[in-house]
């Protein structure tokens, strides 16, 4: 098996911390790229912020914190298993640690074992309700790598995985206001079909040759209409949250400043340029800080 790594920064603190045998682990579980657990946590802390606001909050934001750490590795990780054959063939994928062979597929799955074994030590920190919706979100996280062969809509169940973490957060800190939830829920699902959309962008052209399904190549030019569409839907969804729960003056300023940045990113955005659809991607994840803000502060500063 090959050890040279051929993706990823050296230069990286992750990496620099970590023994170069354990380099394929890193890159396997994108502990270099924490772009994903950002991604995965910002809707968990949206849930969690709609319960009461007290100093319990923040344990319970570290709590979440190593969930979606070793949840988002564990995905990464098993996503990488089922597509070994199908990365070897895009650009982008291609130098991950099993098309290279850096690793076996046994030592990958090991390495799976490992990382649900630390979300494992999180779950039992859970409330009952709270337990019981993380493993129904177990689900979504099994599933979704298989969408892409079966669906050309491969965004919208991973917006569907990213942030069931909504309704645990929710249940974690004893909200009972399902409605306000689900809203919520919606406004992530159109979030994550905004950025990951853009981001599939990236493999139009080695999907289309490899048989792979995604929205970026559904939709063809019709990309950034769709992506409008979505912050468009998200702005309505929020506005109406806060007349339903009769949110102060603040909560409209930040997420307002929260939909504005995001659009002042499709404003920059490229379709057809790699690096500019990746550039969009990863700063995406500042709307959910955002709007977490909002939410902590929806009774007024």
């Amino acid at each position: 098996m090959h050890t040279d790594i051929q993706v990823g920064s050296p230069k990286k603190w992750v990496f620099r911390a970590t023994p170069k045998p354990l380099w394929p682990y890193v890159l396997l579980g994108r502990w270099d790229r924490p772009i994903g657990v950002w991604l995965l946590l910002w809707p968990a802390y949206w849930g969690l912020a709609l319960g009461q606001i007290d100093s319990s909050l923040i344990h319970q934001f570290f709590l979440f914190l190593g969930g979606a750490i070793f949840m988002r590795g564990s995905g990464c990780t098993l996503n990488d298993i089922l597509d070994r054959d199908v990365d070897a063939h895009v650009e982008r994928t291609k130098f991950r640690p099993l098309p290279q062979k850096m690793i076996s597929t046994r030592q990958a799955l090991l390495f799976l074992l490992l990382q649900l074994g630390g979300a494992a030590l999180v779950f039992l920190w859970l409330t009952p309700l709270a337990k019981k919706l993380a493993l129904g979100s177990c689900l979504f996280v099994c599933v979704y790598p298989l969408m892409k062969r079966i669906t050309s809509y491969p965004q919208l169940f991973l917006g569907f995985t990213f942030n069931a973490g909504i309704f645990v957060g929710g249940a974690q800190r004893g909200v009972d206001d399902v409605i306000s939830q689900v809203v919520l829920y919606l406004v992530g699902i159109f979030w994550t079909l905004c950025y990951d959309t853009i981001y599939a962008c990236q493999d139009r052209d080695d999907d289309i040759v490899a048989g792979v399904k995604s929205l970026a190549v559904h939709l063809g030019k019709y990309v950034y209409f769709f992506s409008w569409c979505c912050l468009g839907a998200m702005a309505a969804i929020l506005g109406l949250l806060g007349i339903k729960m009769q949110f102060a003056a603040s909560y409209y300023f930040i997420s307002g400043l929260a939909c504005f940045y995001l659009g002042y990113g499709l404003l920059r955005v490229r379709i057809n340029d790699k690096l500019s659809c990746l550039k969009f991607f990863r700063s995406s994840h500042w709307f959910g800080l955002l709007l977490l803000m909002a939410l902590l502060w929806r009774e007024g500063f």
